[in-house]
C-alpha cells in the first residue's frame, strides 16, 4: 500500500488518518441474531459508534483472524430481505496506525450467485419475498490477493495482502443496509456460517476454527486525528507569506458551506486548509481510504457550523436541498426488486469529526425511502438542534429532519458545540448514471463535486428557523398518502 505523506504546521505533525464508514432508525428496534464464535455482536451507532457508522440502517458484523497459507473460508448464507448485503476485507498496516481499515476487496449481493436450486432476490425482477426454492448461497474468502477483473473466480472474496506462501491477515465485515420491516438485524437471514478449508484439505467448523486462525471479534477501533493534530487543523495560523489568513472560529466550516470528495485519508486536511487560505497539501491521488469504508459506496462531506446564519447564539438550521436519485423501495417488504433505478442506496448523516468519527445516534441519519419528494423528485432536510427545530420541518409538509448533534466531541476547551458534519452516500450507481459521487475525479474539491453531481448536488444554506417556519406547510391530504404508500410498495 502507498504511504501517506506526513504533514506538519506550526510546529506539528499532522498525521493523515482518515474516511468514511453512515438515516434516521425505525421506531422498533429489532433482534440480533447469532453470530457465535467467528463474527462479533452486530456494529452500529449505539453498539460500537466509531468510522462514522451509518446510525441504525445498516448493522456489521467484524472478525479479524489469521488465514493459514494455502488456506480458505467457505462462507454459507442466506439472502437477507434487505436493500443490500455485501462482504468487504480490509488492510491494516502492522507499523503505520494511520493505514488501518483500507478495502482491499469486496462482493456484494448482487454478484454472489446462488446455491444450486436456491434464487437470487437482488437481481432486477427477482422475488424479495423468501421463497420455497430457497435463497442460499456460498461464497469462498481466498487468501490471494485480488487478481484482474477478468481472471476473478465466481463467488470469491480476495482478502490476499502479502505474498501466496505466507499467513494471511484477514479482516472481513459482513453488511446488511436497510433490514426490511419486521425482519432482524440480518433481515431474517442469519449471519454467514464459516468453513476453514486447510491446504490438505482438512476442514474445521465451530470454536476448532476459530481457535485455529486466531479469531478475534472485538469490533476494530479505526484511526483517529489525535487532539493535538485536530486543534492545530481546526487552529491553522495567518501566513502572509502563504496569503493565508488563518483559521476562523468555525473552520472548517465555511459561510457558503462546500463538499469534498475525499479518496484518501490525506485529503481529509483539505477542508482544514482551504477555509484558513492556505495553498493545498501534496496528497496522493489514488484511493486509500481508512476507517473501514463500504467499497461499494462514493462518499461526499460538508463542515458546518450554527454559528453562520442570521439567528444569533448558535440558533441557525442547515436547510439542504437536491435532487434524489431513484433509488428501489424495499423497507415496507416490497415484493419485487425492481431494476431500472439510479442508484441502489442515498443517506446522509449528521456527524462529529474526524476526532471521534461518531455519528449522531438519535435521528442523526435519513435516507431516499424516509425522504418526502416532490413530482420532480427533489428533496428538502432540515438539520437542527431538537429545540431549534422549526414546526414544519416535518414528512408531512415534505420536509426530512436530521438532529444535528452536540458539536465536534472535542474535550474542553476546545470543544465546539456549534459545529457539525454531513456525510451523504452514493451506494452502487447503475452504470447509466453518471451524476454520482463515485465519478467525482481527483482531488475530490468544491468544484468537482459540483461539476459531476450537477443538479443531484446537494445545495447547503444556512437559515433561522422562523425564517424557515415561513415556507408554512401544506400537507398532504391522508388518502394521498395512503395511496402513495401503496404505489411505493410496488416500484
Amino acid at each position: 500500500m502507498r504511504a501517506i505523506p506526513r504533514l506538519g504546521v506550526a510546529g506539528v505533525t499532522l498525521a493523515a488518518v482518515l474516511a468514511l464508514g453512515t438515516g434516521s432508525a425505525h421506531a422498533t428496534r429489532p433482534a440480533a441474531p447469532d453470530s457465535g464464535c467467528f463474527w462479533s455482536i452486530a456494529i452500529n451507532a449505539k453498539s460500537a459508534n466509531v468510522a462514522f457508522p451509518n446510525g441504525e440502517l445498516t448493522n456489521y458484523w467484524y472478525t479479524k483472524l489469521t488465514l493459514p497459507a494455502g488456506a480458505k473460508i467457505l462462507l454459507d448464507g442466506t439472502y437477507p430481505q434487505a436493500r443490500y448485503m455485501s462482504v468487504n476485507s480490509y488492510y491494516s498496516s502492522p507499523t503505520d496506525p494511520a493505514l488501518k481499515g483500507i478495502p482491499s476487496d469486496a462482493v456484494y449481493d448482487a454478484q454472489i450467485a446462488p446455491n444450486p436450486g436456491s434464487t437470487n432476490p437482488f437481481l432486477p425482477g427477482a422475488k424479495r419475498t423468501p421463497d420455497r426454492r430457497g435463497r442460499a448461497w456460498t461464497l469462498t474468502v481466498s487468501g490471494e490477493q485480488p487478481p484482474a477483473a477478468a481472471d476473478r473466480a465466481p463467488n470469491t472474496l480476495y482478502a490476499g495482502t502479502r505474498p501466496a506462501a505466507e499467513a494471511q491477515p484477514v479482516e472481513l465485515l459482513y453488511r446488511i443496509y436497510v433490514p426490511d420491516k419486521g425482519t432482524d438485524l440480518a433481515g431474517n437471514g442469519g449471519i454467514p456460517r464459516p468453513t476453514l478449508v486447510l491446504q490438505d484439505g482438512t476442514t474445521l467448523t465451530g470454536q476448532a476454527l476459530c481457535d485455529a486462525v486466531g479469531v478475534q471479534t472485538a469490533p476494530p477501533t479505526p484511526p483517529t486525528f489525535t487532539l493535538n493534530q485536530y486543534v492545530a487543523l481546526t487552529h491553522l495560523p495567518p501566513n502572509a507569506a502563504a496569503g493565508a489568513a488563518g483559521s476562523t472560529p468555525q473552520s472548517p466550516a465555511t459561510e457558503t458551506p462546500q463538499w469534498y470528495r475525499p479518496l484518501n485519508s490525506c485529503m481529509f486536511q483539505y477542508p482544514f486548509f482551504q477555509s484558513a487560505g492556505y495553498p493545498l497539501p501534496a496528497c496522493p491521488q489514488t484511493p486509500g481510504l481508512t476507517q473501514y469504508p463500504t467499497k461499494d459506496n462514493a462518499y461526499i462531506a460538508a463542515y458546518v457550523d450554527r454559528r453562520f446564519g442570521p439567528a444569533p447564539d448558535g440558533k441557525n438550521i442547515i436547510v439542504m436541498t437536491g435532487k434524489l436519485p431513484t433509488t428501489n423501495r424495499t423497507y415496507q417488504r416490497n415484493p419485487f426488486f425492481r431494476g431500472g433505478k439510479q442508484m441502489r442506496y442515498w443517506g446522509v448523516c449528521t456527524n462529529e469529526s474526524l476526532l471521534t468519527t461518531e455519528v449522531t445516534v438519535d435521528d442523526g441519519c435519513t435516507y431516499d425511502e424516509d425522504i418526502p419528494v416532490d413530482s420532480q423528485g427533489r428533496y428538502t432536510i432540515v438539520a437542527s438542534m431538537p429545540g431549534d427545530r422549526p414546526s414544519n420541518a416535518q414528512e408531512r409538509c415534505g420536509v426530512a429532519w436530521l438532529n444535528w448533534g452536540e458539536g465536534d466531541g472535542a474535550p474542553a476547551p476546545y470543544t465546539r458545540p456549534t459545529a457539525g458534519m454531513l456525510i451523504v452516500r452514493n451506494l452502487i450507481p447503475d452504470p447509466s448514471f453518471a451524476q454520482t459521487a463515485q465519478n467525482i475525479p481527483a482531488p475530490g474539491l468544491p468544484a468537482q463535486v459540483a461539476s459531476t453531481l450537477g443538479e443531484y448536488t446537494p445545495k447547503l444554506e444556512y437559515q433561522s428557523p422562523a425564517q424557515f417556519a415561513q415556507r408554512g406547510c401544506k400537507p398532504k391530504h391522508p388518502l394521498q398518502r395512503q395511496w402513495e404508500h401503496v404505489l411505493n410498495r410496488w416500484r
